[in-house]
């Protein structure tokens, strides 16, 4: 992928997003800018384990309202299938369903995969991605300091 082009989404006039890959540099520092902020200021996550080096295997999404970035995430494969992760809303965005509709934005770009599609939650969100269709499976576990648990997609067939 070396082309992002700027999507406008049905729902939400003011709201679009881009999808690009590590060379379109521009989009990635807003969307780093973002991590940055949410994970490293907020939750206090070591800026080293921030930067894990995975950002140049994965496909990454770039979500604006009224023109300014507000929620990021990425995907990528890996053994077990497709790992969604570092989903980011900007603080006075969250609870506005952007959440959400960036979830919605990932399932829906990998789908065509027809790969398992799981991500690692912070255990104070296993609810919201219970009703994304996801389930809880394994124990929990640290990852920078936050427990998580692994939720896997529950697809749906028929």
């Amino acid at each position: 992928m070396n082309k992002a082009k700027l999507m406008k989404m049905k729902h939400c006039s003011d709201c679009q997003y881009i999808i690009f890959d590590f060379s379109k540099k521009q989009y990635l520092d807003i969307a780093m800018k973002l991590r940055m902020k949410v994970f490293v200021k907020e939750q206090s996550v070591p800026k080293k384990l921030e930067y894990d080096g995975d950002d140049a295997l994965a496909t990454h999404i770039l979500m604006y309202y009224n023109e300014k970035p507000v929620a990021t995430c990425r995907y990528r494969t890996t053994d077990n299938g497709i790992k969604l992760e570092r989903f980011a809303v900007k603080k006075n965005k969250r609870d506005s369903g952007l959440g959400k509709t960036l979830l919605k934005i990932a399932l829906d770009e990998t789908q065509s995969f027809r790969k398992t599609r799981y991500l690692y939650a912070q255990t104070a969100q296993i609810g919201f991605y219970e009703k994304m269709g996801f389930y809880a499976i394994g124990e929990t576990f640290p990852d920078a300091g936050i427990e998580h648990i692994k939720m896997i997609y529950r697809e749906k067939h028929g």
